[in-house]
């Protein structure tokens, strides 16, 4: 009696990072419209952008509180932007 055997091959990235799991309200028009503009696979990748972006807003602004105008007159990082003259 012959025996078959099939094999699949399967490739599945594995993501490991601490998390916790949470059940929250949201409205699912920001989710979706989240994800669609950030381009993200799933509603949780989602929430982890948009909790970054939070992070990286907070060290901007701290940035500027700290350095203030010597930010302002680096022009060449913002080659197009109007930046106030002062």
């Amino acid at each position: 009696m012959p025996i078959h055997l099939t094999a699949y091959v399967c490739s599945v990235k594995i993501i490991r990072m601490a998390s916790v799991k949470k059940t929250w309200l949201i409205d699912p028009t920001l989710v979706r419209r989240a994800r669609k503009i950030c381009g993200a696979r799933t509603e949780t990748e989602t929430v982890t952008r948009a909790l970054r972006e939070i992070l990286i807003r907070d060290e901007i602004d701290k940035a500027f509180t700290r350095h203030g105008k010597e930010l302002a007159e680096v022009e060449g990082v913002f080659p197009d932007s109007v930046l106030p003259q002062g």
